[in-house]
């Protein structure tokens, strides 16, 4: 994680063959770009609008806690 002046954001992340689950953490007053490297597929998006024309889809969200499902 990140000590930033409005809290830590945090990222855990996991794989279990070709899918890979994140937890993120953002503070409040803050936002995030969320890049999901070599994401195929978003499985669960946590409410996030990802841009699925790119080969790493992003998604730009503010402050709370996410749960990203994605297939590689």
């Amino acid at each position: 994680g990140y000590d930033s002046i409005y809290g830590k954001i945090a990222v855990r992340w996991e794989q279990k063959e070709d899918i890979v689950t994140l937890h993120i953490r953002v503070p409040v007053n803050t936002s995030a770009v969320i890049r999901l490297y070599e994401g195929k597929e978003v499985l669960e998006d946590g409410g996030i609008a990802f841009d699925g024309d790119s080969a790493e889809p992003e998604g730009v969200t503010g402050s709370g806690r996410y749960k990203i499902v994605y297939r590689r």
